[in-house]
């Protein structure tokens, strides 16, 4: 289950101001600010307005719940009063076998069982240090998200509009968007990241053997995609 909590989850934004050189000698800032943003797997377009978004190629199987059924279930449990739904989902996670949820994430072949054990570790850390009110700020979260009355702003399409609006308007200088992808992304699919790229007008970087999680399957082929998006720009 995958959505935009707040602009600021799922865009990771960078703002770099240049530093210059006077004639006397000192430091000044000049007035062009370039600001760079990076979506990496970006969860963002609105399952409701973009149905195939995030519908995989094998969706179509018989054993396979329709999204908008599993939408509005999780609505449901997320309506519950705290005293249930904080008992679901505890007993959720407790039943979830989690190295598996990770693998199905993930492209598993291109990754060691050492490596798949350090990524569980990572992903289950917060449940373990915060272990007595983590399902309490896990739920405000999405009850941020999913409950909210003023649902236009949770519109994809319209989040991506205001991102490109609050990009302009917060710098005088450049403003640019990237996409990336994993190829073989089951969560969103590569065909949604490009969909994405196309509607902020920017390219669509796809990583090859690459599931949902870029930054932790292929790390440095992610930086790098990172690092050539931002270069060419900062000169």
């Amino acid at each position: 289950m995958q959505r935009t909590v707040t602009l600021t989850v799922r865009f990771t934004l960078w703002s770099i101001q240049l530093a210059v050189p006077s004639r006397c000698g000192r430091w000044w800032n000049p007035s062009p600010i370039r600001r760079w943003c990076g979506l990496v797997a970006p969860a963002v377009l609105d399952p409701e307005e973009d149905p195939d978004a995030y519908n995989n190629d094998d969706d179509d199987d018989s054993n396979s719940i329709p999204l908008p059924v599993r939408i509005a279930a999780f609505k449901t449990i997320l309506s519950l009063p705290d005293a249930f739904s904080m008992k679901l989902a505890r007993r959720m996670v407790d039943n979830r076998n989690m190295t598996q949820a990770l693998l199905n994430q993930t492209v598993s072949r291109v990754l060691s069982s050492q490596r798949v054990e350090a990524l569980v570790e990572k992903y289950t850390a917060p449940v373990r240090e915060f272990s007595s009110d983590w399902d309490t700020g896990l739920l405000n979260v999405y009850r941020a998200d999913f409950l909210r009355e003023d649902t236009e702003l949770l519109n994809g399409r319209k989040l991506l509009s205001e991102a490109q609006l609050v990009m302009r308007n917060t710098g005088r200088g450049d403003a640019a968007f990237c996409v990336i992808s994993g190829a073989e992304d089951g969560v969103v699919p590569l065909r949604s990241s490009q969909r994405i790229a196309g509607l902020l007008g920017c390219k669509c970087v796809e990583i090859s053997q690459t599931g949902h999680l870029p930054m932790d399957e292929t790390p440095h082929e992610c930086a790098r995609s990172l690092l050539d998006f931002i270069q060419p720009r900062s000169t």
